[in-house]
């Protein structure tokens, strides 16, 4: 048997090898979202869609303005599209009005208000944008004209009813390969299922970023989940999973990760402490008696004091953390604009 004859431009030396420059990867957020390429946030069955687009709005806001999106730190702020499969609009610019309001900087907030689009799937009724069809993709290219990140929710409500594949002979993941090589982003957000339209369609491991249930997620005034995601490389210093979680109360929004085991049982218990310290709060803001408070919860006089005093500093921790990210993020932006003007 003769053996194959393998073309040398196919291989090359160790030596030319360690020669090649690297191509470090382009990221819109380091370790977590890359520059030009199609990342896919495959939804767990137990998620709960408001949780996803609580989170989808907080990261196509933190994208746009340029902010810290914890625990992943912030990039350089992106021109963006988002679109949800909302048939409300209302609820969702209501979430995103909580988003804005909790930005405490003038300067991310006018850059997230320069950057970011809002697209709404069901203004014209009788012709939405639909990425399995040409008309909707034609629509959509225009729309994307000067954009670096496309963000969409909720996928399947923008693919029209039928065949997968578009007259125009390209698959949903390989006409959004061209937006990659348009120099787009593409975020999507997927529901797991038996018949998923991309997240089997990526090529990169790391393009795949699982949003699955947490027990311990608060539920009476907010939600989370974990992000379970594949590390970008060695030095990728952030856990592989992380636990999501956000609450809005009192007319504000905040959110907040950790790090721990997601089928920890006592973490659950924390939560429910920490949804009764936010109820003490709201209703000590409203000028209830601490005394009163506690009837209603069924809990002693003291433990709503103590309650109070944990929460307020919580919020005071959160605050200093917040307002350390925000500084180092403008600092390491000033740093790269002052290399490019010694560049130049």
């Amino acid at each position: 048997m003769k053996k194959p004859i393998i073309p040398r431009e196919k291989i090359q030396s160790l030596k030319a090898a360690l020669a090649s420059p690297t191509r470090a990867r382009e990221m819109l957020i380091p370790n977590f979202i890359e520059a030009a390429s199609t990342t896919v946030f495959l939804v767990g069955k137990n998620v709960p869609l408001r949780d996803t687009r609580m989170f989808s709005l907080l990261l196509a806001y933190c994208l746009s303005a340029g902010k810290t999106l914890p625990p992943f730190t912030g990039g350089t702020p992106t021109s963006t599209l988002y679109g949800s499969g909302e048939p409300d609009s209302v609820a969702d610019l209501s979430e995103l009005h909580f988003v804005f309001q909790r930005d405490v900087h003038q300067s991310s907030r006018y850059r997230a208000e320069e950057n970011l689009q809002l697209l709404d799937l069901y203004a014209d009724t009788e012709n939405p944008v639909t990425l399995n069809t040409v008309r909707g993709r034609a629509e959509l290219n225009a729309l994307l004209g000067g954009m670096s990140a496309l963000v969409i929710h909720d996928l399947p409500k923008w693919m029209s009813q039928g065949d997968r594949q578009a007259d125009d002979g390209l698959e949903l993941h390989q006409w959004l390969a061209q937006l990659n090589d348009r120099g787009i982003a593409v975020i999507v957000f997927e529901p797991e299922s038996s018949t998923q339209l991309i997240a089997d369609k990526v090529l990169k491991a790391t393009a795949v970023i699982r949003l699955v249930h947490d027990a311990a997620a608060p539920t009476e005034v907010g939600g989370g989940f974990n992000i379970i995601r594949n590390k970008m490389d060695r030095e990728d210093p952030l856990p592989s999973t992380v636990q999501f979680w956000y609450k809005v109360f009192d007319g504000r929004m905040e959110f907040g990760y950790q790090y721990r085991d997601p089928k920890d049982p006592h973490t659950a218990k924390q939560v429910q402490i920490i949804e009764r310290q936010i109820e003490v709060a709201r209703l000590a803001k409203q000028g209830m008696p601490q005394k009163d408070i506690a009837e209603i919860l069924e809990v002693d006089a003291a433990t709503i004091s103590r309650d109070l005093v944990a929460f307020n500093a919580r919020a005071t921790r959160a605050a200093e953390d917040e307002a350390v990210s925000d500084f180092a993020s403008r600092r390491k932006a000033h740093r790269g604009s002052d290399d490019s003007k010694e560049s130049g």
